[in-house]
């Protein structure tokens, strides 16, 4: 079974992530922002089920600029996001095909999942 998701691009800037004055780790207003937005267009084709076993996952990422920019750093957000609602865990992931395409028209993601 496959499912295809059309996402707003992840927050991929590493500052977007904090540690307090305790040492402990969190997320900015930012991060917290972009991921309500990802999980609401995830939870409108969900799988009836959790997807369980290995998965082959493609990711496109569309930017509007041509910065550069690490290609994993969305990927982070991504999988947090669809942890607990496409599949169990990010683990499951075997193979993980990711592409960057640049001066887009507008910035999004493109989520391609398939059990393996």
């Amino acid at each position: 079974m496959t499912f295809t998701y059309e996402l707003p691009l992840p927050v991929s800037k590493p500052n977007n992530y904090r540690f307090n004055k305790k040492g402990s780790f969190y997320k900015t207003s930012t991060v917290k922002d972009n991921e309500k937005e990802i999980i609401k267009v995830i939870e409108m084709n969900k799988p009836d089920a959790l997807l369980l076993g290995p998965l082959n996952l493609t990711v496109h990422l569309y930017y509007d600029d041509n910065r550069r920019r690490d290609i994993d750093n969305p990927l982070k957000c991504l999988f947090d996001c669809c942890n607990g609602i496409i599949w169990k865990d990010d683990s499951q992931i075997i193979i993980l095909t990711v592409y960057k395409h640049l001066k887009s028209d507008c910035r999004k993601c493109i989520l391609t999942v398939e059990n393996a």
